[in-house]
């Protein structure tokens, strides 16, 4: 795997990490909106004191939504990588490139391919030089879905 692949998926990881710590740090803080000197004008003044309960309520609801979200999506599956990453010990496969779509921006390296077993996979790949229909050795982290090319079968 290169190390491109690995700095990317474990800076994703890290800051997944932190801004977890400062969602959880919001939802247990006394007041999660912000303070009555830092409202300016008196409507808002009038709209915070009236609804006040409701809106802290509600932003720790989404930020308990996006704590569960980011930890089913980031972090659980960066721990249950890291032992990959750590022993070298990643997923090998040969995949066929089953779509391409021409353009390659970053929108496009989410790319989808299909082993020698059938089974389709859907990797985040940094490699751009890839074309349908082409076999290729490919090293990834099956949790984390983050994979790059090594060489191009023939």
């Amino acid at each position: 795997m290169d190390g491109l692949t690995l700095i990317y998926a474990y800076l994703m990881w890290a800051i997944g990490t932190i801004l977890n710590v400062f969602a959880i740090k919001m939802i247990f803080s006394k007041k999660p909106i912000p303070p009555d000197e830092k409202i300016k004008t008196l409507e808002e003044k009038i709209f915070f004191e009236k609804h006040r309960k409701k809106i802290k309520n509600m932003v720790r609801v989404l930020l308990s939504i996006f704590i569960c979200g980011s930890m089913w999506l980031v972090i659980i599956p960066g721990i249950i990588d890291s032992y990959r990453v750590f022993t070298n010990n990643y997923e090998v496969a040969v995949v066929e490139v089953v779509y391409d779509c021409g353009r390659r921006t970053a929108r496009e390296l989410w790319i989808d391919l299909v082993d020698e077993n059938g089974d389709e996979l859907n990797l985040m790949i940094f490699n751009k030089s890839y074309k349908a229909g082409e076999k290729y050795l490919v090293y990834y982290l099956p949790n984390m879905r983050y994979g790059t090319f090594v060489e191009k079968i023939k």
